[in-house]
């Protein structure tokens, strides 16, 4: 019931934010646009694929439906960033730089990759760190929390798991987090105050979901904490990265020699060619290795004069 009132009061006051935006011409509207219609192609495309088709009068209703989820879920993101992105502008404008940037199709620019990356490595600590609600428990001698359970699309072919890396990519928690934190700083009038009311609640919620209520706060604060400061520091791009590169390689079986092994390798493959793209790109064109690093070229060079 907290989960659903947040999302009506996001999407209550984006709907009358961005109208407002709108009216009076604020706001990245070719952004949005673009952020709205590879959303739909990405969405689309994960529930069509997870379906199983037949040439028969059904598929259409199936195809109505997973058009109408696509643009309930590319509308609600394109809403919710009309709504926030002339305020975070001009409050943290640091938080759009790189994300405005991919926008506009500057995918090789070091920002980009650099924010993809680090957003990656946190999103690699938030992965490791599920197992430790299942595994912490046992080793103190509390109650067991529920084991996590694993995605097995991938068992049914490669076209399921094509389905399941689309629908990793998660645009609405990190935009409607951004909102959220937009409200708290309007309302509370310092961003400080905004970002422990925005932890405090984050941390109730995981209590009342809890077995183990210390052991949880213990790991989930933290996380929390990272989190925030991912989406505060390093802006909306990095956000992204995080929860894409956090989700995707833990949720399903992964084999090099079963049958299923080519369709279970295909969402680490996708991580990991994703993540040495970014760090590629991250080093804008400097070697990897070698260099002048430390500056000694130079001082030998006037050494040498």
């Amino acid at each position: 019931m907290i989960f659903f009132s947040l999302m009506i009061l996001i999407l209550g006051v984006g709907i009358f934010v961005a109208r407002r935006n709108l009216r009076l011409g604020r706001g990245d509207r070719r952004g949005a646009l673009r952020l709205a219609a590879f959303l739909f192609i990405i969405y689309l495309g994960a529930s069509l694929a997870s379906l199983h088709h037949v040439a028969e009068w059904g598929e259409l209703f199936m195809l109505a439906r997973a058009t109408a989820d696509a643009l309930f879920y590319s509308g609600m993101v394109w809403l919710v960033y009309i709504a926030l992105e002339p305020y975070v502008r001009r409050l943290w404008p640091e938080l759009l730089i790189s994300w405005t940037r991919l926008l506009s199709g500057s995918i090789r620019d070091p920002r980009v990759g650099r924010d993809v990356l680090i957003g990656g490595v946190a999103g690699v600590f938030l992965a490791l760190s599920a197992p430790l609600q299942v595994v912490l428990p046992s080793w103190l001698g509390r109650t067991p929390a529920p084991p996590i359970l694993a995605d097995l699309a991938v068992l049914s072919g490669v076209v399921p798991a094509v389905a399941r890396l689309f629908g990793s990519f998660d645009l609405i928690f990190p935009v409607f987090l951004l909102f959220l934190i937009l409200l708290a700083r309007v309302t509370l009038r310092n961003q400080w105050a905004a970002l422990g009311a925005i932890t405090f609640l984050w941390s109730a919620l995981t209590a009342l979901q809890s077995v183990n209520l210390l052991l949880d706060l213990a790991i989930y604060v933290p996380l929390i904490i990272l989190v925030l400061y991912v989406l505060m520091r390093f802006g909306l791009l990095a956000m992204v990265g995080m929860v894409f590169l956090s989700v995707n390689p833990m949720l399903a079986p992964v084999s090099v020699s079963s049958w299923y092994a080519g369709a279970s390798l295909l969402q680490p493959i996708v991580v990991i060619a994703l993540a040495a793209f970014a760090f590629h790109v991250s080093l804008a064109g400097r070697p990897l290795f070698g260099g002048d690093l430390l500056g000694d070229a130079a001082e030998g060079r006037s050494g040498g004069r």
